[in-house]
């Protein structure tokens, strides 16, 4: 039986680094099914989508115990690889049965790129979140169907705002 801690992309016991990564990195995935499950084999399968679908099987290895779990683990090396690769895991029980957790993403990208510190937080430093500005600036919302009417220069949008105010004139 598989549960919600047999693999957690966000924990670093199961994925190692965590998020997108630079070509060239080599990503630590494991695997924690509960050792009940009675998993003897698991299995990485590996999509390069950039590549053609280009598909690497990879056997995890066996590393033993933590608590009640059985910790399976492999290294997906990105080589040189730019893209997305798209891969799942497959664990076999001692008795013939087959659980297929995923699919999954990884997000490779060039690593001679520099990547701003603030990415992936989910907005730059000191822009205000969506919620913040959605509602202190409505002449962005009117703004827009203004522009999809075409407006003539001192008409009004439906919220009294002159097309001049919104385009600065």
């Amino acid at each position: 039986m598989l549960d919600a801690q047999t693999f957690d992309s966000r924990d670093v016991r199961c994925k190692q680094p965590y998020g997108a990564v630079p070509a060239g990195t080599r990503v630590n995935l494991a695997l924690r099914p509960l050792r009940t499950g009675g998993f003897s084999e698991g299995l990485l399968i590996a999509y390069f989508e950039s590549r053609n679908e280009e598909r690497l099987e990879v056997p995890m290895e066996w590393k033993g115990m933590d608590g009640d779990r059985d910790v399976f683990q492999v290294v997906l090396d990105t080589g040189d690889y730019v893209g997305l690769v798209w891969y799942s895991f497959r664990l076999m029980g001692l008795d013939g049965r087959q659980e297929e957790l995923g699919p999954y993403q990884l997000t490779v990208y060039d690593g001679a790129e520099q990547v701003p510190g603030w990415f992936g937080e989910g907005a730059a430093p000191g822009f205000p979140t969506p919620q913040a500005w959605w509602g202190a600036a409505p002449s962005i919302r009117t703004g827009r169907r203004c522009r999809s009417t075409g407006p003539t220069p001192g008409e009004r949008c439906a919220t009294g705002i002159s097309s001049a105010a919104i385009s600065g004139a």
